[in-house]
């Protein structure tokens, strides 16, 4: 099914005509985007059960923001599923238009959710990260083995100081796991 586009400045037209005219397109199936001054239409394209899933997961956007973990792994199902789609043609403008979340932001925000539930999947860890910071620098690590070994890292420095983990702690495991990989120190990963 195509994408059917039409712009209509408000004020171009009389307010009774300008409603009319939007029934008029709902009856065909158009919907609105947005309202930022212009409608702009979109052909609908998803189904009803996907329909449900991008409310579910918008709702949880738009609760938690601060909820770093619920926001990323529901910015993924929206990407990963297209379920913006209806409404924007990508990804980067639904983030933009929708929640004003840069593309770096909304995908690091992605990254560092899918961190905690790679993490959460291993069983031998007890503590897993409590926020976003601490998360983020393990983000930057590809495999789930690496960053399983830098947050163990960083936990057992924790221990040893008698505190709980900090976002520095992440990052100087992240900085040693990459320069023992990358640097040819000769020092053993842990």
């Amino acid at each position: 099914m195509g994408l059917g586009k039409c712009r209509v400045r408000r004020g171009a037209v009389s307010d009774d005509l300008f409603w009319r005219a939007v029934g008029v397109l709902d009856i065909l199936g158009l919907v609105p985007a947005h309202d930022n001054g212009f409608i702009q239409l979109f052909q609908a394209a998803l189904t009803t059960r996907e329909q449900r899933e991008f409310v579910r997961a918008e709702r949880t956007i738009g609760r938690g923001l601060k909820s770093f973990l619920a926001v990323g792994m529901a910015l993924k199902e929206i990407r990963d599923k297209r379920l913006y789609r209806q409404w924007y043609k990508r990804f980067e403008e639904y983030c933009i238009m929708r929640w004003e979340l840069s593309r770096p932001r909304a995908y690091e925000l992605r990254a560092t959710s899918q961190v905690v539930a790679d993490l959460s999947a291993i069983a031998d860890i007890r503590v897993l990260p409590q926020n976003e910071a601490q998360a983020c620098p393990l983000s930057r690590l590809k495999l789930p083995d690496q960053r399983e070994r830098a947050w163990n890292v960083a936990l057992e420095r924790a221990a040893e100081a008698g505190r709980a983990v900090t976002a520095r702690d992440a990052e100087n495991a992240v900085t040693h796991a990459r320069c023992a990989h990358g640097c040819g120190s000769g020092r053993r990963w842990p």
